[in-house]
């Protein structure tokens, strides 16, 4: 494996890594949250807007990570393959 193919593939497992902590970090959040019904509570109106919109930024950039790590750990793997003269 060529060095490029290398800094690829750990720049695409840290990427993939990086969604995977994320993900786990806001879901145990809104898991603390829950009540004894299982729904969310929240101290006003306001503070359940404002979470719920940065949870929601945070966890499209997380999926952003991790589609991107998929992408650079497949191409990583398709220039490995690669067959050079």
């Amino acid at each position: 494996m060529r060095t490029g193919n290398m800094t690829t593939a750990i720049c695409g497992t840290c990427l993939i890594l990086l969604y995977l902590f994320i993900r786990y970090r806001v879901n145990r959040r809104r898991f603390g949250r829950r009540g004894i019904a299982g729904l969310q509570q929240f101290r006003s109106y306001r503070h359940f807007v404002v979470v719920a919109t940065l949870e929601s930024i945070v966890m499209i950039a997380a999926k952003l990570c991790g589609l991107a790590g998929l992408v650079l750990l497949a191409a990583a793997g398709f220039n490995h393959l690669k067959i050079k003269p």
